[in-house]
C-alpha cells in the first residue's frame, strides 16, 4: 500500500469517525479495505480517535466562545459533535477555522434570535481584526491625497460587516456577562458597522453610511454613489477605514 493512501485513509477515518462508510471515495481494493475496518476497531486507533476528537472538539469550542455561551446546552454540543464530524476544529490557521465555524452556526440560528446576533457580532469582530493587517497595504491607509475615483468599481469591504441587534447592544452584552437570560427581542433596530479602520473596530452609522453600504449589496462605479448625491467625504472616509473598498 502506498503511503500518500496509508495516509488519506487514516485522516478520513479519524475525520469521519461516525459515518458508516468513512472510506467513501476511496479507489481501495478488498484486502485494504479489509485492513482499515480492522484497524478502527483496535484499542489503539480508538484511544487515539478519542483524544484526537476531544482535542477538535475543545479547539472549536474555544473559537465560537461568545456564541456558543449563549445557546443551549444540548443545542452546543449538538452543533460541535456535528462540526468535528464534518471535519472541524482541524484547520491549521485558527481564525479561518474560527470565521467558518461561525458561518456554520449561523445556519443553524433562528432568525431574528439575539443568538444570531451575538454570533454576527462575534464573526464582524473576528473579520475586522484580521482586516487590519490589510489596511497599511491600500491606498486608504497610507495616500493623504483623494481617494474616489469615479470611474473604479467600488464595493462593501471584505473585512467589514454591518449588524443589525433588535434591541439594545448594551443590554443584551451585560445580559451576557451576567449569565442572565437573554432579553426579549425587540422592534427597535440598532446598527452596528464593523470595520478594521474603526479605532474600536465598530461605531454606530451615520443614516448616510447606512444608505451607501445598502446601495452597495452589489458593487457599483463610485461615480454612481456621486450621482446619488453621496457626500464625496462619507464616501472617502468609508474608504479610509475599510467599510467600502476598490476590488484589487
Amino acid at each position: 500500500m502506498k503511503l500518500a493512501i496509508f495516509q488519506t485513509a487514516l485522516g478520513q477515518l479519524l475525520r469521519q469517525q461516525n459515518s458508516k462508510d468513512p472510506l467513501r471515495g476511496m479507489q481501495l481494493d478488498e484486502g485494504q479495505r479489509r485492513y482499515f475496518d480492522g484497524l478502527r476497531k483496535t484499542a489503539g486507533f480508538k484511544c487515539y480517535a478519542g483524544i484526537q476528537r476531544s482535542w477538535c472538539l475543545g479547539r472549536s469550542a474555544k473559537s465560537a466562545r461568545l456564541t456558543l455561551s449563549v445557546l443551549a446546552a444540548d443545542k452546543r454540543q449538538f452543533l460541535l459533535d456535528q462540526w468535528v464530524e464534518a471535519g472541524g476544529g482541524t484547520h491549521s490557521f485558527y481564525e479561518v477555522e474560527s470565521e467558518s465555524f461561525l458561518e456554520f452556526i449561523s445556519q443553524q440560528l433562528p432568525d431574528p434570535s439575539h443568538e444570531l446576533t451575538v454570533c454576527h457580532l462575534e464573526q464582524a469582530t473576528l473579520r475586522a481584526n484580521l482586516g487590519i493587517a490589510e489596511l497599511p497595504a491600500s491606498p486608504a491607509a497610507s495616500d493623504a491625497s483623494p481617494l474616489i475615483n469615479l470611474t473604479r468599481i467600488v464595493r462593501r469591504g471584505a473585512y467589514a460587516q454591518l449588524v443589525c441587534v433588535h434591541g439594545d447592544p448594551q443590554a443584551l452584552l451585560v445580559s451576557i456577562e451576567k449569565n442572565e437570560p437573554l432579553p426579549p427581542l425587540s422592534a427597535n433596530l440598532v446598527h452596528l458597522m464593523f470595520s478594521p479602520g474603526l479605532p474600536h473596530l465598530w461605531h454606530e452609522p451615520s443614516t448616510e453610511e447606512l444608505d451607501i453600504w445598502k446601495s452597495l449589496a452589489t458593487p457599483v462605479p463610485a461615480a454612481k454613489l456621486i450621482d446619488a448625491g453621496h457626500s464625496p467625504d462619507t464616501i472617502e472616509r468609508l474608504l479610509r477605514q475599510g467599510t467600502i473598498e476598490y476590488p484589487k
